[in-house]
């Protein structure tokens, strides 16, 4: 019997009725800065995309309680932060650093070396409220969704604290640093959301997203809260007007973060990479058993940087060998491979960027993460059985699509990269400053 990906029809009917009761939550509390700033991170833990605690008991309570003080007081603690002239960019997690380091050093090329303000602690009037409005919040959305059925996990409150912070705390950085512009890298993390609204409430600063991952056509990626977003090709462009953004304000800068630049044809060998996203723990050991149980021989591990290395590898078979580069693209670039199997993974658009066939493993009642994964420049499985012939044909090369035509169609989706594509967005970033009167591109969770 072939072995199956989860069925997940039921799962994606219940998420849909979770997103809606986010959807409502936020509206009900409109003027609540902080619950409109957290609407995907509930959205995301309540669809198992993030996992948090549910065993916040006394102990632990405080101990996050001591965390949020320290980050509160500390003139180093917070989202990475780097000032080059008038532009502010901020990174929360090592993807938003892989794109937003190679804008950084264009810019400094053009207006010198950065510098990294430091945080300046919180007051004791200004902490203690924003503790109040933390708890206040955790108290409410606890209750409102468990009301609905969609019970909050305990460990919420740590979050919320933290974001709380993080507001007033840029609204202080905003204010004394002579920040005319600020970049992100994310439209749904909680940190980014928090900066992005307190520059809209300081005024006189134009928000700029530039995206550390291709466009996902979920919920948390339907919204640009931002004056300005530098997108990766006219596909990207095209997904979000269609969404009826302003394409006035949208810019195709590509994606600086890919260091193999122009992409050429990867060599061929015969491994086959399995690029494995951060999933709850069930899709990741159900995609683990589907390319086990399809009989590949060779095949190389690309874990998700946020996923658990050690824990992943306990769960594959010892043949398996792990990607030993830091870069997945950049390794892809220098050996190739056979085929890239991804579970909802941004590497497949970089690998169809280099002509290699892409299988996507996309669950049974839903749709894949990414819109560029459609026929025929990508196959869907959701079997050992029907993966196994989608290997066997990217081995022998039976595929209808050519390693030009892969290369030309994700240039649709990320028309450029390296050092080209950061030019791009230092000129369009640059550009940017006294665009930030007017509404943000897009209120996905307020106007969808």
């Amino acid at each position: 019997m072939p072995t199956s990906l989860l069925d997940d029809t039921a799962r994606t009917k219940e998420d849909a009725r979770r997103i809606a009761a986010v959807r409502r939550f936020g509206r009900e509390r409109g003027e609540d800065e902080l619950a409109q700033v957290l609407l995907p991170f509930f959205g995301m833990v309540l669809t198992d995309f993030i996992f948090v605690a549910d065993d916040a008991g006394p102990a632990r309570s405080a101990v996050s309680i001591g965390r949020n003080l320290v980050r509160a007081r500390s003139r180093s603690k917070g989202p990475g932060i780097r000032l080059v002239g008038p532009v502010l960019a901020a990174s929360t997690s090592r993807q938003n650093l892989r794109v937003l380091d190679p804008i950084v050093a264009e810019l400094e090329q053009r207006r010198g070396p950065a510098v990294v303000p430091a945080w300046t602690p919180l007051s004791g009037i200004t902490l203690a409220k924003a503790r109040r409005r933390a708890a206040t919040l955790t108290q409410e959305a606890r209750r409102f969704f468990s009301a609905v059925g969609a019970p909050l996990p305990s460990g919420v409150g740590d979050e919320i604290l933290r974001t709380a912070i993080v507001i007033e705390r840029t609204r202080w950085l905003l204010r004394n640093t002579g920040a005319r512009v600020l970049v992100v890298a994310s439209q749904h993390n909680s940190a980014s959301r928090a900066m992005l609204h307190a520059a809209h409430d300081v005024g006189g600063i134009t928000t700029v997203y530039v995206p550390h991952a291709p466009v996902a056509d979920v919920f948390y990626y339907r919204d640009l809260p931002c004056h300005k977003a530098l997108l990766r090709g006219p596909a990207e462009v095209a997904f979000y007007a269609g969404l009826g953004v302003d394409e006035g304000r949208l810019s195709i800068a590509g994606d600086p973060s890919l260091s193999h630049w122009p992409p050429v044809a990867a060599p061929t060998r015969d491994d086959v990479v399995f690029a494995v996203s951060a999933h709850r723990a069930e899709r990741v050991e159900a995609a683990v058993a589907v390319v086990r149980d399809a009989g590949i021989e060779r095949v190389e591990v690309a874990p998700h940087p946020r996923m658990d290395r050690d824990a992943l590898r306990a769960q594959c078979p010892s043949s398996w060998v792990f990607n030993p580069a830091p870069s997945t693209f950049g390794r892809l670039a220098e050996v190739g491979a056979a085929a890239v199997i991804q579970d909802s993974s941004g590497l497949g658009l970089e690998a169809l960027a280099l002509g290699l066939p892409v299988i996507d493993l996309c669950p049974v009642g839903s749709a894949p993460l990414y819109p560029f994964i459609t026929a025929p420049h990508v196959d869907v499985v959701s079997s050992s059985d029907t993966l196994a012939t989608a290997v066997a044909d990217a081995v022998a090369s039976r595929s209808t699509v050519t390693s030009e035509e892969r290369a030309n169609f994700a240039a649709e989706w990320s028309e450029v990269g390296g050092s080209e594509a950061a030019a791009l967005a230092a000129d369009a970033i640059e550009g940017a400053v006294g665009l930030s009167s007017g509404p943000v591109l897009l209120d996905g969770w307020n106007h969808s």
